[in-house]
């Protein structure tokens, strides 16, 4: 009789895992697709202002993908530099562009993230990182 019990509550303990994995699963699928529809509103918001591309990126990609904040600047560089550069070669047929200035501009650019993952990403910790972001996205 104690052995049927003990059945019983085998099987009811493995139903209700597998329910409470089902459930896990759901919410992490809804919270990728709510990350995926922000992403879709980032890449609106790129096309219609054309700037302010890391500030929305980056606390998508740390708090619906789960990642730390250098590998969500990583990748918020590339994700702006893609839409940068099919930005400008879809409007290039109809604009003409001051190619010096842009040269200029991109290189100073290209130091400056150069120099900051370099030495001061290796300096910093991510907390302080952290800090120095939202005070810059708010301030």
């Amino acid at each position: 009789m104690n052995k049927f019990y003990l059945d019983l509550d085998f099987v009811f303990n493995k139903r209700m895992l597998i329910f409470q994995f089902l459930i896990n699963v759901k919410y992490w699928i809804m919270e990728k697709l709510f990350g995926y529809i922000l992403f879709v509103t980032s890449g609106i918001l790129f096309g219609l202002f054309g700037a302010g591309g890391s500030l929305i990126t980056i606390p998508i990609l740390m708090f619906f993908f789960d990642l730390s904040f250098k590998i969500s600047t990583t990748y918020s560089l590339i994700i702006v530099f893609l839409v940068s550069f099919f930005g400008l070669i879809s409007s290039s047929k109809s604009v003409i562009y001051k190619f010096k200035s842009i040269l200029s501009f991109g290189f100073a650019s290209l130091c400056g993230v150069f120099l900051s993952r370099n030495f001061l990403f290796q300096i910093a910790s991510e907390e302080l990182l952290i800090k120095i972001f939202v005070s810059f996205l708010f301030f």
